[in-house]
């Protein structure tokens, strides 16, 4: 994951890579299964752009946050591999 990682969440909050991963060490973000479907990725030089539906199984602070999520992703190549550098997460469930 590229160092300047941002993710915006369904709710239209940002996390960066340190938020994030605080709230997986920590317990608050739980994903017990998840699946990508509908994958489609475009490139362009050394990045690439990626769609497609997440289905999760989870919680967030203790909520469920299962369901589906439209996604698109980010991802750059840097140093001989391609780090994700950001993400957009739309629910799906309403």
């Amino acid at each position: 994951m590229e160092d300047r990682f941002v993710l915006i969440s369904p709710d239209g909050s940002t996390l960066g890579k340190e938020e994030f991963f605080a709230l997986i060490r920590d317990g608050r973000l739980v994903i017990q299964s998840e699946k990508i479907e509908d994958a489609s990725v475009t490139e362009y030089g050394n990045a690439a752009f990626m769609t497609g539906i997440l289905k999760v199984q989870g919680s967030r602070e203790g909520n469920d946050i299962s369901g589906s999520y439209r996604f698109a992703d980010t991802w750059i190549w840097k140093s001989g591999t391609w780090k994700k550098a950001d993400g957009v997460f739309v629910n799906l469930k309403e």
